[in-house]
């Protein structure tokens, strides 16, 4: 009796959207030719990192970790520049934003007013 069982199909039953359809291979070939190359398709983003880089500190970053001026994140401990031998040259930086604030340098006298 076994042999004379019936083999059900119940991929007539399903709905359109969990059966499989083939892919056509000349629409793949075509959205990688437009695109460029399979590379370019599978890059990754880069993920920012979740522990301290400073040589020798692995302490895990918190929510409020933010990049410091030489592009690294530092936990708590090493967010100063002193504490980690940050590479950014705060003096010119600061010495730039006087001169472009104040106007190249020029003073404005109360006496050439009156």
């Amino acid at each position: 009796m076994n042999a004379n069982k019936l083999k059900l199909d119940f991929t007539a039953k399903l709905p359109p959207m969990t059966m499989v359809k083939p892919i056509d291979n000349k629409i793949a070939e075509n959205t990688i030719e437009s695109t460029g190359d399979i590379q370019d398709v599978k890059k990754k983003k880069k993920k920012t990192p979740k522990r301290c880089q400073l040589k020798g500190c692995k302490k895990k970053l918190l929510i409020t970790a933010f990049d410091c001026r030489c592009n690294k994140k530092f936990c708590n401990v090493h967010t100063s520049a002193e504490n980690h031998n940050c590479t950014f040259d705060y003096k010119t930086f600061h010495r730039q934003n006087l001169v472009s604030g104040l106007g190249g340098g020029l003073v404005d006298k109360v006496g050439d007013r009156v």
